[in-house]
Order: C-alpha cells, then sequence, then structure tokens
C-alpha cells in the first residue's frame, strides 16, 4: 500500500456506477490510479477477459490462498485483483521469503507471524478490523479478542459514531 487510501468506485461513476456505499471501497492511490475505469482486465496468459476482484461481492479465500507454509500467495481463480496493487494470473504468484532462522529466532510458527503481521497491520490502521482477522485466520470475535489483549483499540471514534447515525437516520432506521 502506497500512501494514504482513497475512496474508490468498484463500478466507476464513468461507467455508471454509484456512490452508494456498496459501490465504495477503500484502495491505495496505486491500486486505484491502476485500475481508472476498468472493471475487466485481459489475463496475461489465456487472453480472456476477466473481472478484476470485487471486494464487496468476491470471497478473497474463493481466489487466494496462503500455502500451508505460509509464504506462499497462489490464485485460485483467473480474476485479477488490484486491490492489492498487484497483478496475478493463473500462474503467478507473490513469494514472501522468511529464512526458517529468522521464524526459529523470533520463536515464532508461520501462523503466530500471521497473526503477529495483522495485529500490527490492524494497529497501524493499514488493514480493516475484517481483513486483518482473515489474514491471522481467525474469526471476527477471536480477532477482537486479541486485539483487547494486547490493548489495541478499534478504529471507531467520535466521528464514525455521528456518521453511522446520520446513515441510519438516512435509511430511516433511527
Amino acid at each position: 500500500m502506497l500512501g494514504r487510501l482513497q475512496l474508490e468506485h468498484i463500478i466507476p461513476t464513468a461507467k455508471g456506477g454509484s456512490d452508494d456505499e456498496d459501490n465504495l471501497w477503500l484502495a491505495c492511490s496505486l491500486c486505484n490510479n491502476y485500475k481508472g475505469t476498468q472493471t475487466e482486465e485481459v489475463d496475461p496468459l489465456t487472453g480472456a477477459t476477466v473481472s478484476l476482484f470485487n471486494p464487496r461481492l468476491d470471497s478473497w479465500a474463493d481466489h487466494f490462498r496462503w500455502a500451508e507454509e505460509g509464504t506462499l500467495l497462489s490464485l485460485l481463480t483467473s480474476s485479477i485483483d488490484t486491490t492489492f496493487g498487484i497483478r496475478y494470473s493463473a500462474t503467478m504468484a507473490v513469494l514472501i521469503d522468511i529464512p526458517e532462522d529468522v521464524l526459529d529466532s523470533a520463536r515464532l510458527s508461520v501462523a503466530e507471524l500471521k497473526t503477529e503481521l495483522a495485529v500490527w497491520l490492524y494497529a497501524s490502521g493499514r488493514l480493516s478490523l475484517g481483513k486483518a482477522r482473515e489474514l491471522a485466520g481467525l474469526s471476527l470475535w477471536q480477532f477482537r479478542q486479541l486485539l483487547a489483549s494486547r490493548g489495541v483499540s478499534p478504529h471507531y471514534g467520535a466521528d464514525d459514531l455521528l456518521e453511522d447515525v446520520q446513515t441510519l437516520r438516512d435509511m430511516g432506521r433511527l
């Protein structure tokens, strides 16, 4: 992720997309600028036109997976993901090389390292609660308990509360 997150239209307004919450997502500027008005792209391996990964409709786990040792991110489908500023195709992967002696020195398993990374990314505001708990491989409840045990407070301030109250008013639910 590069810099501050930007509000992205999953279906660009130039293609009829709305400003409704279900069409909005946060993306880094690199990803957002790369995506532009695209909703599809040509898979460089097959030549087929495929939809870009839609974080509101597509399940991350249906398209990507971590290898058992947790160092390899593999693509499971032909969809192309610009969410992370990385283009994936059926034979491409992202390799995170963590020497075994580093894990041994830190006294961490790969699963524990992923959990530590998830907590740090959430605490530093780089990942949402949902994405961080997904990276950690924990349920929402388990991840919230872990954050509380580490003294990491939820990212929900007075402005968020006021915005939520206004949204409920706008929806006629308050």
